[in-house]
């Protein structure tokens, strides 16, 4: 009811808690979600849905955000952690009581929500934090800018919209262009000549969120920054795929 599993939960065991040998894992993340095997359990402050859990038992509602001003450098590079993480985040919100109340969050008939994907993220919150908002400042213009669409006007009608902090985007990306190579990835991820995968970017029901991270934001992105053109930036990326041992197995 409140949104994705929540690695980073003050709540959260971390991975060798009561372990007889505390240099092996008792917990461990399953395929997708290894990049919080380290920090799961180690929060000293109530995550965002923990926060989230607290408003929802109490009847609390979405609150303004804590971060009123960009505190950064505008940013030329970005890393995947972070995006992971701010998908991530993006899917609780669209699950949430208190979201867009989507069942199934950032997927739409089985398959990821891809143009949300480059709404909210490509178009906001990579703006946002190009302009020296930090990753919390950034997320919370996105969810203040979701509460301001008639989707979230009509699943919330008691609720009162929050006012985004107003940002200049020290680089702009255009949404059609990274929702098209989204699209690619998913078609080269099931391709007989890509990664065989029948279900694309789409893993245990949900958005293949390492996979978008990785080949998106760490490979293309970071190719069209360099000022690469969108076709070379795209055959580095296929090529960087082609170099992996799951490419290299399967053909």
């Amino acid at each position: 009811m409140i949104g994705a599993y929540d690695f980073e939960s003050v709540m959260h065991y971390p991975a060798n808690a009561f372990a007889i040998d505390p240099s092996k894992p008792v917990i461990t993340p399953r395929p997708g979600y290894g990049s919080f095997a380290s920090s799961m359990g180690r929060g000293t402050l109530p995550s965002t849905t923990d926060h989230d859990a607290l408003a929802f038992l109490y009847r609390g509602q979405l609150r303004a955000s804590a971060v009123t001003r960009a505190t950064g450098i505008p940013q030329r590079t970005f890393s995947r952690d972070e995006f992971i993480l701010a998908m991530e985040r993006l899917n609780a919100l669209y699950r949430s009581r208190y979201g867009l109340q989507r069942t199934s969050g950032l997927s739409i008939d089985g398959a990821p929500d891809f143009l949300g994907i480059a709404q909210w993220i490509f178009d906001i919150y990579l703006g946002a934090r190009s302009s020296g908002w930090s990753a919390d400042g950034a997320f919370d213009i996105v969810t203040a800018a979701i509460t301001r669409t008639d989707e979230w006007r009509q699943k919330n009608p008691s609720l009162t919209p929050l006012t985004p902090n107003a940002y200049q985007a020290a680089l702009t990306f255009d949404r059609n262009e990274f929702l098209g190579v989204m699209m690619r990835l998913d078609a080269f991820y099931r391709a007989p000549e890509g990664l065989q995968r029948p279900n694309g970017l789409s893993l245990n029901g949900g958005p293949d969120f390492t996979g978008v991270a990785t080949w998106i934001f760490d490979v293309y992105l970071a190719e069209r920054l360099r000022g690469t053109s969108a076709n070379a930036a795209w055959t580095l990326t296929e090529n960087a795929i082609k170099a992996t041992d799951e490419w290299r197995k399967k053909h």
